[in-house]
């Protein structure tokens, strides 16, 4: 129970000046040392209805209550739903003093106008004569026998269920609270009282008090105007050490232990456990006017509600972080190591090489740019004592505490570093290759040994004492000096390899630049990418902890996996991996870790972890995180048929979807109050959906059109540890049928269905057989225009060139037989000339006639414009012409059917139409030509589709060469109206972005 108070006298604050001088507080303040919390705070741009606080309790569902000055909010860790007289009028009031949840799950609310209770999501206003009225009530509490108190301003009251009834009572006490086991103790002027069953007793040895609490022990806290804090345990007073030298009200025991002591002036706040005090104030994220009131949730955050500053959650940091510029000098952090004697050490680049000492990091190399230390890049234990240290540029040097070594081997910049276990130093460089430094020397691989590329951006010793090494161009494995390479098409996620890691197991673990994290198994690499739970497809760092978690640093945080999920996973048994993510929301201002240098993270002897990260050095104590969050609790909070809401009691009860429901939406939550934002979410609709759906962190479902049955909604969420709360028990869900959906109605249809099967398979056979009619009599036409069209051409040939060869033959000769006239053998020469002219003009037109050369020549679209320009010539019939430039749209065979189409179309205009104008449009769309062929003349009755053939050659004969060409016909025609053709084919390709507008242009007879 949260402590209520009512309007302290005016006088309390002529005193402050007096009690609260500034230059003894900051003294005060200077000396309680602040505790460690990561703080957030919610306000009213979050949805909070005010920014004044009072009141804070969690239900039995797992909701946030949050009372407030100006309504009431339920809070899920991500979402406010708020409760105000403006969306709930039973409330009266909106002002709210305190709230508590009763053994049936009401929540009563205390305001300035009276009391309200919510129960089974309905609100009302408690306006019982036997109750406090429309006075206003300053605090409610429930005791262990589920008893409801209510203090207000002309005594207490106590519900027994059915009615309040009146409690003899001091009517000074301002205060009213439950301590753990449920007893009630009352405060005020004249000291504290306890409930005895019957009555108030005073509790001897206790004065006057402002605010008090009981904690888990039974020890009574009291708190007298302005600091006087005092401790009542064994029937006995004794003075605790103060809060500070200001005005303190606000006093609460959580059941953590601690007691929190809150500024009546300032934000102050000030923590009090195992004989040790911390404050929290605005230096460390605390604002507002002043705290008011402290709660505990079941996961152990602790949250603040505070006068004109909103709502406050306080988390204790899980991890110990080590800011560059703050508890490091600036600069990059590169690498962490220790060194034989378990000392820690960094390098940072721009400020060379330090020291942990237990408490804090000290430069052992000062960060001067003339240090040859001063671009420390890469840090690892020197088997001798001391450190070796590679910088950007030049040899390694050794760091003891005699001082710093001059330089060994090789004056190029330092990537990587690594010790086997025989050893020998490995070495990887920006751009030289791999150094080994052995007893016998230094041995140097390169690319003209094998390796890949001379990028050397990671090392790793395998369970055999082989060598891998990561380049910027796949990965390398070294054997007895004989280097193997591996890249994506042995299964790595990426050719660039950012970490490696060789776990307890023995098994290779490679972090890629973008392709995740690949395992060595069996001859190949098995990779993990985001799809199957990786927070990011970058691994910049890889640590096995030696307690079977694998620690993977990406820019999205440092993620902890359980190893043997990562090994069913590596075994086929396992679709997904989920893991723990530290990042933002645990004080990481940037949650990018690995450095590109290596080693960039270590265990300790004491096994802790240390990590390079782009916000500094951070640590992590894994003894802090044996025992995984609880699972969130799942609840449906709402259900949207077509956009409206429905009331909230349906969840409960199912959802009946009435006939013709579009849409239907269901919102869930996850309560989850210390990671809210990294709950993650799955739901299934049975039967709708074969498997669970991954909803990641999306909290709402939507199905459209569901057919008719009954479905059964479900919903699961896990934590940032990756635990998964078992399923709600479900939604029903009944989708009710139309009346054609119905079985009666499908009986009837079925028995309607066979008698028109029976007519309908009647009518196919009669018009398959008509169309097979239809068919024959086409291929008869077809067969008779071929023979037609080769007479044509034998005649052509025999009437027409024949003649002129037969002339050309007899004027040769003439001409052999009158060699000595010069004159006729001229004459008959020239004769010749001609008549041989006139054969070959012959020939090109009848090879026209078979193979128009413009479409070699000119291409489809100007051969096209070329016949319309043609027949506009001709005839009286003026053009209006929009193409587009179709040359590449189809195969070279297709071309000539299509340009045989649109003359077959124009050559019915002209010759039929009797139109005075025509349109002809060709459109590239997508994957298909669009000819569309109309005029104004005097039109026809249009055929049945498929007695085409049978109503004129010419329509069928448009209608069978589209349908070669994978396109068809249409044919829209009355007499007197005029007449449309509209032709579709495939394209061989799609159609170009690049591809031009079209050109629209007219054609008329010239003017004579």
């Amino acid at each position: 129970m949260k402590p209520v108070r009512r309007w302290l006298p005016c006088a309390f604050s002529l005193l402050l000046a007096i009690f609260h001088p500034s230059a003894a507080a900051e003294t005060e303040a200077d000396r309680t040392p602040h505790a460690e919390y990561l703080i957030r705070n919610w306000s009213t741009v979050d949805g909070l209805p005010d920014t004044t606080v009072r009141a804070i309790t969690q239900d039995r569902h797992g909701y946030l209550w949050v009372g407030t000055a100006g309504g009431i909010a339920r809070f899920d860790g991500i979402r406010f739903r708020s409760f105000t007289t403006g969306n709930t009028p039973a409330l009266v009031s909106d002002n709210i003093y305190d709230l508590a949840e009763d053994a049936f799950g009401r929540i009563w609310f205390a305001t300035s106008h009276g009391l309200a209770v919510r129960e089974q999501d309905d609100f009302r206003w408690y306006d019982s004569p036997d109750g406090p009225g429309s006075n206003p009530v300053f605090g409610v509490a429930v005791d262990g026998s589920s008893q409801v108190w209510v203090q207000f301003r002309d005594g207490l009251l106590r519900h027994d269920g059915t009615r309040f009834q009146t409690v003899p009572a001091d009517p000074s006490v301002t205060q009213l609270i439950v301590d753990p086991s449920g007893q009630i103790w009352a405060g005020g002027p004249k000291g504290v009282e306890r409930w005895n069953g019957t009555a108030f007793v005073p509790v001897p040895g206790t004065v006057a008090v402002d605010s008090m609490t009981v904690d888990g022990t039974g020890k009574v806290w009291m708190l007298r105007f302005p600091n006087d804090l005092s401790v009542l345990e064994s029937g006995k007073v004794r003075s605790m050490p103060s809060p500070g030298p200001g005005w303190f009200q606000a006093l609460s025991a959580l059941p953590s232990g601690d007691v929190w002591v809150g500024a009546r002036v300032g934000n102050e706040s000030v923590r009090y456990r195992n004989g040790s005090r911390h404050r929290v104030d605005a230096t460390d994220g605390l604002h507002g006017a002043r705290p008011v009131c402290f709660f505990e949730d079941r996961a152990g955050n602790l949250w603040i509600g505070a006068n004109r500053g909103g709502l406050f959650r306080l988390r204790e940091p899980r991890l110990k972080l080590y800011r560059t510029g703050t508890d490091l000098p600036p600069g990059a952090v590169m690498s962490v190591a220790a060194d034989p004697a378990g000392t820690l050490h960094v390098g940072i680049m721009g400020a060379g090489l330090l020291a942990f000492d237990g408490n804090r990091f000290q430069p052992v190399s000062v960060g001067d740019p003339r240090s040859p230390l001063f671009l420390a890049t890469s840090v690892i234990a020197a088997r001798e004592g001391g450190v070796w240290t590679g910088t950007q540029f030049g040899g390694l040097r050794r760091w003891t505490d005699q001082g710093l070594s001059g330089p060994m081997g090789r004056s190029v910049g330092t990537r990587a570093l690594l010790n086997d276990r025989t050893g020998r130093l490995w070495r990887g460089s920006f751009a030289s290759g791999l150094d080994c430094h052995e007893a016998g020397g230094i041995r140097t691989f390169t690319r003209t040994n094998g390796l890949s590329s001379d990028s050397i951006t990671a090392l790793a010793e395998a369970a055999d004492g082989s060598i891998w090494a990561g380049t910027e161009k796949g990965l390398n494995h070294l054997v007895d000096g004989k280097v193997t390479r591996f890249g994506t098409a042995d299964g790595l996620g990426h050719e660039w390899v950012r970490s490696l890691c060789v776990d307890a197991r023995g098994m290779l673990w490679v972090g890629t630049a973008g392709g995740g994290l690949s395992a060595w198994k069996d001859g190949h690499f098995i990779t993990l990418g985001v799809s199957h739970g990786l927070p990011n497809g970058r691994i910049d760092l890889i640590l096995d902890d030696g307690q079977n978690n694998l620690w993977v640093g990406t820019p999205s945080g440092l993620t902890r996996f359980p190893l043997a999920d990562l090994q069913q996973f590596v075994l086929g048994q396992g679709r997904t991996v989920h893991g723990t993510t530290f990042g933002a929301e645990d004080g990481l201002p940037v949650p990018q870790f690995g450095t590109g240098f290596h080693p960039a993270a270590m265990t300790g002897a004491d096994g802790k972890l240390w990590f390079c990260s782009d916000s500094g050095i951070v640590m992590i104590d894994p003894s802090r995180l044996r025992d995984p969050a609880p699972a969130p609790k799942v609840h449906i909070e709402e259900v949207w048929i077509d956009g409206t809401r429905l009331p909230a009691v349906v969840p409960r009860q199912g959802v009946d979807l009435p006939p013709g429901t579009e849409r239907l939406e269901i919102v869930y939550t996850g309560l989850e109050l210390s990671a809210p934002d990294r709950v993650r979410f799955r739901y299934r609709l049975e039967p709708y959906d074969p498997e669970w759906v991954d909803a990641q962190d999306q909290r709402s479902a939507r199905y459209s059109k569901l057919k008719p049955g009954t479905y059964q909604f479900r919903v699961d969420a896990a934590n940032n540890d990756g635990t998964w709360s078992a399923p709600v028990d479900g939604l029903r869900i009944l989708v009710q049928p139309d009346f054609w959906q119905t079985p009666w109605f499908r009986g009837g249809l079925g028995a309607g269905g066979l008698a028109l099967a029976f007519l309908v398979l009647r009518m196919r056979v009669r018009t398959h057989a008509r169309r097979r009619d239809v068919e024959e009599s086409f291929t008869r036409q077809l067969i008779e225009s071929q023979e037609h069209e080769r007479s044509r051409i034998a005649d052509e040939l025999h009437d027409s060139l024949g003649h002129g060869l037969l002339v050309i033959k007899n004027r040769a000769s003439l001409a052999v037989g009158q060699p000595a006239d010069p004159t006729r053998l001229v004459q008959h020469l020239r004769e010749i000339s001609t008549m041989a002219t006139e054969a070959i003009r012959e020939v090109r037109a009848i090879a026209r006639n078979l193979r128009p050369f413009q479409l070699d020549e000119l291409g489809l679209t100007k051969s096209i414009a070329a016949v319309i320009r043609n027949l506009a010539d001709s005839s009286d019939i003026e053009f209006h012409v929009s193409l587009d430039p179709v040359d590449d749209a189809l195969a070279p065979d297709a071309r000539i059917n299509f340009y045989r189409i649109v003359q077959e179309c124009l050559n019915n205009v002209v010759k039929h139409s009797q139109a005075r104008s025509a349109t002809v449009g060709l459109r590239w769309n997508e994957h298909s030509l669009r000819l569309t062929v109309s005029d104004d003349g005097c039109g026809f009755r249009t055929p049945e589709p498929t007695l085409l053939a049978a109503a004129g050659f010419g329509l069928g004969n448009i209608a069978q060469r589209a349908r070669t060409l994978g396109g068809q016909a249409t044919f829209e025609s009355e007499p007197g109206r005029g007449t449309r053709v509209t032709v579709e084919v495939r394209t061989v390709v799609a159609r170009p972005t690049t591809l031009t507008s079209s050109h629209t242009q007219t054609f008329r007879k010239a003017a004579v």
